[in-house]
């Protein structure tokens, strides 16, 4: 059975308050605070004091302690309770050590892609209060922010602008009293994030499951080593919903905060933890204070973004067939159909028969109908993907390189208004090619202002308004949106729409079978394109590349009386050699001990004379490689 002291051990000018829970089979000390100046007392009743140090040295040295004898715990029931003690020095210096752990720190770091991002060591999380919890203490360490309320700007999910998803922390003074319960830790290595729309696989793969690949890289850069020791923790109210095996690929331990809050009468005490994600896969901003669109990131190539689909792909055990041509139709069932999408298959189809695919396949696929495995089997091996503006086209992301994906618009929307789709296939090194059907013909399509306003419905507006809206449809296309609830935007998007598959009579949308060929053409040439590089390289090296030092340099002076004469020969920079350079130069800045101001010199040689027009001892010189205007490191001697 466990004792429950609360006791005050004193001595100078520390006093300990320790208290002692039962849970399971074991106790845990949970709290102290140093406070004011305390004097000593010792029962004689109790033989030894053996159960204070067992106690105190338990926490000291990180570990859950239970037991001692019944007349020890009668021992600290009885004679102890709100008692103070003598002769306990070194319990006393235990004590301390305890609140030594119990302090709360800090590193971040912040970045123009990823804002900030920090490392918590023993991070609190009060389960009665649902809020983190630092503890400042003279030994926390506070690294990289000018003050904790700065980490209320720690994003905990990779939305931008969005600040419904930010860091809840409160801070509370080491010396401080309080009572939480029963203190829980939690050694594992912890990521804390919020999902902002686990419904939405859009969402999921773009703002959720990209950074946290990139998050798990940089810091344990095996995610097989990641799996085995991280947990992921979601600090969201939102249910698990149905793509949560998605987020178990990453982890095998992934919860939501409140499955894993045992008990609000619990003080949880996260030993490593981190917020902020690695932002550097995010590519579109959802509109939260001005119009969304594409986040500016050369940094993030088609090969990283291939990297994560290869991952998804093999944890999903999805493989190649390559069998055969394939095409698919991302069918949507509920709303934005395709009014005639057999008829578009079977288009497709002879489009495909005619340039060169002996036996093509098109498949109409759902995921209201079908899982995302059986999804991505399709799309690993097509060649088009065609589906209506929405969340299920992020999917895209498996197609091979050379494919080509089109996007359906319906009536009244500039494709410019909502590109992230389009933004995903631009990624540099990506290489789907994104084409844009618009329809421009009201006869094909059917609006809906019965729907609910979710969903693009008009009946909580006045007739009058909803007139209003109906008729812009044909005068005015959306260009720019911001989120969340445009009325007009959802109105427009939740229209069911028949495509023109062949060029009739008066319609003014393009034939979609015409922009696939285009595409398809397009597709060719890129492939094309990339199979003639000698070799394949990430679009990001050529940004990146730059000479290293000059070597093998040697120099020395011809003095006379009236001049002085340098000779200077050197090497390339190694790493030069495997750059493709139109052109390399040499930039030579020289300084004589005699003047102060220097001169510049350009050759393209690697070797280089001069004659100074006096009689010195030393010269300065500064040799830097150029290529193709690329500016190298530079190199320093000085020649005698």
């Amino acid at each position: 059975m466990c004792v429950d002291p609360h006791s005050k051990l004193r001595r100078g000018k520390i006093s300990a308050s320790l208290v002692m829970h039962r849970h399971g089979l074991c106790c845990t000390v949970l709290f102290l605070t140093i406070a004011e100046s305390l004097a000593g007392y010792r029962s004689p009743d109790c033989e030894d004091f053996s159960s204070v140090k067992k106690l105190i040295n338990s926490y000291r040295e990180n570990r859950l302690y239970c037991g001692g004898s019944e007349t020890e715990q009668e021992c600290w029931k009885e004679k102890y309770f709100d008692r103070s003690f003598s002769n306990v020095e070194e319990d006393f210096t235990s004590a301390l050590e305890i609140a030594k752990y119990a302090v709360s720190s800090v590193w971040c770091q912040s970045s123009p892609e990823s804002g900030l991002r920090c490392h918590f060591r023993n991070l609190y999380f009060n389960g009665k209060r649902k809020a983190f919890i630092f503890i400042l203490g003279p030994e926390s360490i506070i690294y990289g922010v000018e003050n904790l309320k700065s980490l209320e700007s720690l994003d905990m999910s990779s939305v931008m602008g969005h600040n419904a998803l930010q860091l809840e922390i409160s801070v509370i003074l080491w010396s401080s009293e309080f009572h939480i319960g029963i203190l829980r830790e939690i050694s594992d290595q912890t990521i804390f994030l919020g999902r902002f729309k686990p419904d939405n696989i859009l969402h999921i793969f773009h703002d959720d499951l990209l950074p946290l690949f990139f998050t798990l890289k940089e810091y344990c850069s095996d995610l097989n080593i990641c799996m085995k020791n991280m947990n992921i923790i979601f600090t969201d109210d939102k249910e698990r919903g149905e793509y949560w095996s998605l987020y178990e690929m990453f982890s095998k331990n992934v919860k939501r905060l409140d499955e894993f809050i045992h008990s609000e009468d619990s003080l949880y005490c996260f030993k490593n933890a981190y917020i902020g994600l690695n932002k550097m896969s995010v590519w579109y901003q959802y509109g939260f204070g001005k119009a969304q669109g594409p986040v500016k990131n050369k940094k993030f190539t088609g090969f990283h973004l291939r990297q994560f689909v290869e991952f998804i792909r093999n944890n999903l055990g999805v493989n190649y067939s390559l069998d055969k041509e394939k095409s698919v139709i991302l069918s949507r069932k509920a709303n934005r159909k395709i009014l005639n999408e057999r008829e578009l298959a079977e288009a497709v189809y002879v489009l495909l028969s005619s340039q060169e695919e002996t036996n093509p396949e098109v498949d109409i696929v759902s995921l209201e109908e079908m899982d995302l495995k059986t999804i991505i089997t399709h799309l690993v091996d097509s060649r088009i993907l065609t589906g209506v503006h929405g969340s299920a086209l992020i999917l895209g992301m498996f197609l091979p390189q050379g494919s080509v994906l089109v996007e359906i618009w319906p009536l009244g929307i500039d494709p410019i208004a909502a590109p992230v789709i389009r933004t995903m296939c631009e990624i540099e090194g990506f290489d789907v090619v994104y084409v844009p059907w618009v329809n421009r013909d009201i006869e094909n399509t059917i609006y809906h202002p019965e729907y609910p306003q979710f969903y693009g419905g008009l009946s909580h507006l006045p007739l009058e308004n909803q007139k209003d809206i109906i008729n812009r449809l044909q005068e005015n296309d959306l260009v720019s949106l911001e989120c969340c609830d445009n009325t007009e935007w959802l109105f427009r998007i939740y229209q069911d729409t028949k495509v023109n598959i062949n060029v009739a009579g008066n319609l003014q949308s393009d034939s979609i079978l015409g922009v696939i060929a285009d595409g398809l053409n397009e597709a060719k040439e890129l492939l094309t394109y990339r199979k003639s590089k000698k070799y394949k390289k990430s679009p990001l090296v050529d940004d990146m590349l730059f000479p290293g030092k000059i070597h093998s340099f040697n120099c020395y002076l011809k003095t006379s009386e009236t001049s002085t004469t340098l000779y200077s020969i050197w090497q390339a920079p190694w790493n030069v050699l495997n750059f493709k350079c139109d052109s390399i130069y040499y930039e030579l800045i020289l300084q004589s001990e005699n003047e102060n101001n220097p001169v510049r010199h350009i050759t393209q040689d690697h070797k280089f004379v001069t004659i100074f027009s006096s009689s010195v001892q030393t010269i300065r010189l500064w040799i830097t490689c150029f290529c193709s205007s690329v500016e190298g490191s530079t190199f320093f001697s000085i020649c005698r």
